[in-house]
């Protein structure tokens, strides 16, 4: 995965995975067997990410700043959650319901939105 290191990881209806790296800033698709198929920079560290949205089509990314003290954080609040629009849906899409409000963040998170193609 060249440089990659995961961290949170979701499952797509394909069986492939979304990865989270905050070493190399990105998130990462994966197939079985280790194929890469996407690859897309996030602005900060990557640490989570989770298919969801009403056809589950939506890749939410938590990004921060990885090895901060407690007090850093708290003065800094570096978190953010981006979204990325992707083309396979996450798994069991028939069977979950969304339950995510888009009108507010809270503790002051920034929200982006954006596409990921290959």
């Amino acid at each position: 995965m060249n440089g990659a290191a995961p961290d949170g990881i979701c499952l797509d209806a394909e069986g492939a995975i979304w990865l989270a790296s905050p070493v190399s800033r990105e998130v990462l698709r994966v197939r079985q067997g280790g194929e890469v198929t996407h690859r897309c920079a996030t602005p900060g560290q990557a640490v989570a990410c989770m298919l969801g949205g009403p056809d589950m089509r939506t890749l939410f990314v938590l990004t921060t700043k990885v090895m901060l003290a407690p007090e850093e954080s708290l003065k800094t609040l570096p978190g953010a959650i981006h979204t990325l629009a992707v083309d396979v849906p996450g798994f069991s899409a028939r069977l979950l319901q969304p339950r995510l409000s888009t009108a507010s963040t809270p503790m002051g998170l920034s929200a982006t939105k954006s596409r990921c193609a290959l």
